[in-house]
């Protein structure tokens, strides 16, 4: 690995890694590690969400999350029900999709466990407010405000 590599390129990687990672952990499963991501997110997040809400999390582009909503949809995960006197939709698991979320929760702890092997919980919690204080100090430097 290159010592000249700049921050953002390194995140780069390491977003590529974790994500290559928790798709070869999740390959016997059908599931892709965004999938889950969203399966998760509808679990812990049931009334928030519309695909807006979805893609407002993750900040992904709006078209990005249809796709993968499409895909959990012919998979039979999730369902999409109309939301009385408006135009949208709520989407919901399924049984199965609950069951999937349920099964692969620990894909994540998995992925972490491997990440930080041999990290010491101070170096964890320092990394953390680390990552903290870039975030914010991105926010501030580009005035990226919550939306």
């Amino acid at each position: 690995m290159d010592s000249e590599r700049r921050l953002g390129a390194w995140m780069q990687l390491l977003v590529r890694k974790l994500n290559a990672g928790g798709n070869y952990l999740l390959k016997d499963k059908g599931i892709t590690v965004m999938q889950l991501r969203i399966l998760r997110y509808i679990r812990v997040h049931p009334e928030q969400t519309q695909i807006a809400n979805i893609s407002d999390f993750f900040d992904v582009r709006h078209t990005s999350t249809i796709q993968v909503i499409r895909a959990l949809e012919e998979k039979g995960y999730i369902y999409r029900e109309p939301i009385p006197h408006s135009h949208g939709k709520k989407i919901k698991l399924t049984q199965e999709g609950e069951m999937i979320a349920a099964q692969n929760e620990n894909t994540i702890d998995q992925t972490e466990k491997i990440m930080f092997d041999g990290f010491s919980e101070e170096e964890k919690t320092f990394l953390f407010q680390l990552l903290g204080r870039i975030n914010d100090n991105l926010d501030k430097g580009f005035q990226i405000t919550k939306k």
